[in-house]
């Protein structure tokens, strides 16, 4: 396709254009491909900002023309997905390349992005120029004035040396309708500002909000940019918004995060809304204040008609009055993570906070994040769940309690880029109303943290469904009432249960016994990958023996065990069950067996010795004092080798091993060549240091 695009662009040329134009294009084919990407929330501004789109009355509108856009040119191979990460897209750099330089030669494009710029570059075709990406780049400072009359998109973004914009630079730039300066170290913004009458989207933010230079910024210059639709302030000292913003009433899009500088103040500085600002936004559809230390959401938040997005996270203490969230009957999304978790049990006359029911009347809501200080909120009587499709859940909640590792599990959920998540955090976990049942049925990632209640996973917790939409379930000190995981009653009709299950992190469960127990229909836990117990001291086994025949377990990749003091092997032989002559430990996607402080653990399943792991990399043991026997044989006619073992030396050669014919013998070989290899090269270290000394 650059060929093709390239010799249309050469048409009429003459053989020395053609050549160097051919030299170029075999230098670009010779480096190593790179991906440049980026979200669709990214692109959306300058498509509103430059009005690419007609015929368009909203901001999801233009989403999903977007999206059909890019999807479109997806399927032309100009544009790639991105394999886990949902609404990204990323460009081939040839393509980037060519796309660029026909945009230059036919659009009014300057693009100099990533040069290592230092300084605005002195070039005449500026004057031209309609759209200018500056990005990427270490400019100091911008000159005094531009005067790109003609410009409409400027992007200074990741320049994060820029500290200063002279007060006449914007002067003279009457068309701009884009200006883009994120993560740069603007400390301020001068009245220029205030000429840029055509503006339609400005986004500021620091590259460090927490820089210890003081940077403020007055909110009241922007208010003759009538025109301005999206507005996206981040990590400025903005103690007000002032009455001025209320004049914007062309406003779409108003987000305002992390402007609360702490570090210059010896107080508890809040952000004031001045009154009557919020209700002149009319056409508001997003409103984020996160992080900006509000003490009140003000009740004129409910008469923004046409807000689909609110989010408030962040605002630790937050007070949400009765009756303003109800009154968003638009809204589609609602943040409330970190922030308001007082909410009353049932909607009284005397109620001085929001209640859960109100968050259930919206009935076009699908995104939801919030949580909740009262474990009884949970039992409360409450409808219209069934629209969400991306949630978050956590009861109970305190913000005053100090969290670190609520920070790291909440850290490991977001990197999972799950959907939908609840947490339990140190509380006794009530039988569960309606919805918190279907909230649970669906949701991807579980998360107990010193909870207790009840004595299952399946069926108490779940209410007896399978949890079959669940990919990550993590459990941590639990130290009282929890026995089993997947629990059934002997002789009952089997069920499917944690069929998308993915990763099992479970930590200091005193009292765990089992994690499967009981009949279970084929496919339940067939996509589990990784398997990771920590310190669940009454646990004798992990599986039952016929979980590792007939591949039940096809996708298990790791398993990590540790200080489990009671723990004698991971595949339990079923009482009653035939010899286990002839049969095999089948885990065909296993790479990784990691196995620490097991006193009692002495085999993978007893009475099997062929464990067929063909693709098994790396081997961990440490202080399986009872474990006689190499717990993994590979068959001598594989080429596959584990790539790394770390065992003790001693434990190694106290080990039993059957005649020199037997499948492990060359195992055992490989694996003391390895101490071989290892302790020369100790010596040859021993022998360097002694030189260098």
């Amino acid at each position: 396709m650059a060929l093709v695009t390239l010799g249309k662009a050469l048409q009429n040329k003459d053989w020395d254009t053609w050549f160097d134009a051919l030299s170029q294009m075999k230098k670009s084919m010779s480096w190593r491909i790179e991906d440049f990407i980026i979200s669709e929330d990214d692109l959306l501004p300058y498509v509103l900002g430059e009005d690419i789109f007609e015929d368009i009355d909203n901001m999801k509108e233009a989403r999903n023309r977007l999206h059909s856009v890019l999807d479109t040119l997806k399927q032309s191979s100009l544009l790639l997905s991105v394999d886990g990460r949902n609404r990204h897209i990323r460009m081939h750099d040839i393509i980037r390349d060519v796309t660029i330089w026909i945009a230059q030669e036919n659009h009014g494009f300057v693009v100099k992005a990533e040069r290592d710029l230092k300084e605005w570059p002195n070039m005449e075709n500026l004057r031209n120029c309609k759209r200018l990406s500056l990005m990427q780049n270490e400019i100091g400072k911008l000159p005094e004035q531009v005067g790109c009359s003609q410009l409409m998109t400027l992007s200074l973004r990741d320049n994060q040396s820029l500290r200063e914009i002279p007060d006449g630079c914007f002067k003279g730039m009457i068309s701009l309708k884009v200006l883009d300066l994120p993560n740069t170290n603007i400390v301020s913004i001068r009245s220029s500002l205030s000429c840029l009458t055509e503006l339609r989207l400005l986004r500021l933010s620091r590259y460090s909000s927490f820089s210890q230079e003081h940077a403020s910024l007055d909110l009241s210059l922007l208010g003759s940019m009538k025109k301005l639709q999206i507005l996206h302030v981040s990590g400025y000292d903005v103690r007000t918004l002032p009455q001025e913003i209320g004049g914007l009433t062309n406003l779409k899009s108003l987000h305002l995060s992390r402007n609360i500088d702490f570090y210059f103040s010896n107080s508890d500085p809040k952000l004031i809304i001045s009154p009557k600002v919020l209700s002149r936004l009319s056409h508001l559809e997003e409103l984020h204040l996160n992080h900006c230390n509000i003490s009140t959401l003000p009740q004129e938040v409910g008469e923004l008609k046409n807000l689909k997005s609110l989010d408030l996270s962040g605002n630790l203490g937050l007070i949400i009055p009765p009756k303003v969230l109800s009154r968003l009957s638009g809204l589609e999304e609602l943040n409330l993570h970190d922030s308001f978790d007082g909410w009353e049990v049932e909607e009284s006359e005397d109620s001085s906070k929001a209640c859960l029911a109100e968050v259930a009347s919206l009935a076009g809501l699908t995104k939801l994040e919030l949580v909740v200080s009262n474990i009884e909120c949970l039992n409360s009587t409450i409808s219209r769940v069934e629209n969400l499709t991306k949630f978050f859940i956590g009861c109970p909640y305190s913000a005053t309690r100090e969290r670190p590792e609520y920070e790291c599990i909440e850290k490991v959920a977001l990197e999972g880029n799950y959907a939908s998540w609840v947490l339990f955090w140190e509380t006794t976990i009530p039988k569960l109303s309606n919805w918190a049942e279907v909230l649970l049925r669906r949701t991807e990632q579980l998360l107990l943290n010193e909870c207790s209640g009840p004595k299952n996973i399946y069926p108490e917790l779940s209410g007896g469904d399978g949890l079959n939409n669940l990919r990550f379930l993590d459990i941590r000190d639990c130290k009282e009432d929890l026995e089993h995981i997947l629990m059934a009653e002997e002789g009952g009709e089997p069920i499917l249960a944690f069929n998308m299950l993915e990763e099992i992190d479970f930590q200091r469960i005193p009292n765990l016994r089992t994690i499967w127990h009981g009949p279970f229909l084929k496919g339940t836990l067939q996509n589990l990958r990784i398997l990771f117990i920590h310190r669940c001291s009454k646990l004798k086994h992990i599986f039952e023996m016929s979980m590792a025949q007939g591949l039940p377990l096809p996708q298990l990749e790791e398993i990590r065990i540790s200080e489990c003091n009671d723990l004698e092997d991971i595949f339990m032989k079923n009482e009653g069950e035939d010899g286990e002559e002839g049969k095999v430990v089948v885990l065909p996607r296993l790479r990784i067996l990691d196995l620490r402080s097991l006193p009692k653990f002495s085999t993978l399943c007893r009475g099997v010795s062929v464990h067929d792991f063909p693709i098994f990399e790396r081997l961990y043991i440490e202080r399986c004092t009872n474990l006689r026997r190499f717990p993994i044989s590979v068959s001598p006619e594989s080429t596959q080798r584990p790539r790394k073992i770390e065992v003790e030396e001693t434990w190694f050669n106290q080990l039993e091993w059957d005649e020199p014919n037997d499948k492990q013998q060359h195992l055992r070989e490989w694996a003391e060549d390895v101490f071989k290899r290892r302790k020369s090269k100790d010596c040859n270290q021993v022998q360097s240091a002694l030189k260098l000394g």
